[in-house]
């Protein structure tokens, strides 16, 4: 009885496992990303808090003595890449790295993926203005379903790696120009 219970333990723990997780191949931006605008200090902060608004991210903090701005926790669009490390869905701002599910070609998929925004505007001697953008706490929520032998159901998270594409940092970029 106690061999065929550990062997029932080990197949599911061996059955729930991810067999293969794919890492993320293509090239992107090293965080931070700097941008130097010719807006002025005060120009470029208004612009950055309007984008915020209008692209409906909430502000967690926001000094503009120090030229921080921070947002909440926000929903972010993702994509894995394809095999020649391209993205499915070219316009995300993340990408994240494959989990695949155990004896099969298919990979677990997000219910959502979220992070937050770090803004830093800064004023140089010269008077040109710099922006730091840095996405960091990337947290995509996975959930996965194991089935005992009496078809009870667990939910358990599943972390991975996601890194920022570029592309929401290059769109700021675009209207502070």
């Amino acid at each position: 009885m106690k061999k065929a219970s550990a062997l029932l333990i080990i197949l599911f723990l061996f059955s729930c496992a991810p067999s293969k997780i794919v890492p993320i191949k293509g090239k992107y931006p090293p965080t931070p990303i700097v941008a130097n605008s010719p807006k002025t200090f005060d120009q470029a902060w208004d612009i950055i808090i309007d984008y915020f608004a209008q692209n409906g991210i909430p502000i967690k903090i926001i000094d503009r003595s120090s030229g921080l701005i921070v947002s909440e926790q926000t929903k972010l669009t993702w994509s894995f890449e394809k095999k020649d490390g391209s993205l499915f869905l070219p316009t995300a701002s993340v990408v994240l790295e494959k989990i695949l599910k155990p004896s099969s070609e298919n990979w677990f998929s997000p219910q959502e993926v979220t992070g937050e925004w770090n803004v830093r505007v800064k004023k140089a001697p010269d008077g040109t203005v710099s922006i730091n953008v840095n996405l960091y706490n990337i947290k995509a929520l996975y959930e996965r379903y194991y089935y005992s032998y009496v078809t009870h159901t667990a939910v358990e998270p599943i972390l991975t790696k996601g890194t920022t594409t570029g592309n929401f940092e290059t769109a700021m970029e675009n209207v502070l120009k």
